[in-house]
């Protein structure tokens, strides 16, 4: 990697991630681009959120969002597949051990940090959030993406 290009940092979930039922330029992601460069970082932010993927989805195509020199991966699994949890944690499990093996940081975007935003951040249905919320989701993952990244 040239010393011009940007460090990358994958946001891989589901809907959450995707910023399901807001413009892209309001998903967490973007939004945390935009809190990092406001740190002064250069880093490329990729959104790799799909609406309504589940663990088996995300393991799968894992090999072609996640791109050689990724340095972190914020990984929210999503609740799309709670019904087979079995399969979901050994999804979760083998995930992890990729990018482990790959030398790139995961950093677990937990369910519960979503769910623990304030109610007027939700959206409508309980489940998603609102441009407010993924702004809000950003500024509370960005002390965690930090650490994890070693600033």
């Amino acid at each position: 990697m040239s010393t011009t290009q940007a460090l990358t940092i994958v946001c891989l979930g589901a809907s959450n991630t995707e910023g399901y039922g807001v413009a892209p330029g309001d998903s967490y992601p973007a939004r945390l681009a935009g809190l990092l460069a406001g740190q002064g970082l250069t880093f490329r932010v990729l959104n790799a959120g799909i609406s309504g993927d589940t663990t088996t989805g995300m393991r799968a195509r894992l090999d072609q969002e996640v791109p050689e020199g990724t340095l972190l991966v914020v990984f929210q699994p999503g609740i799309n597949d709670l019904h087979d949890m079995t399969r979901r944690e050994a999804n979760i499990a083998d995930i992890v051990s990729r990018l482990t093996q790959r030398r790139i940081t995961v950093l677990m975007l937990d369910n519960a940090v979503i769910r623990g935003l304030p109610r007027e951040v939700q959206a409508y249905d309980g489940i998603h959030l609102t441009a407010a919320g993924y702004a809000l989701l950003a500024e509370t993952m960005l002390p965690k993406v930090l650490a994890a990244i070693g600033k």
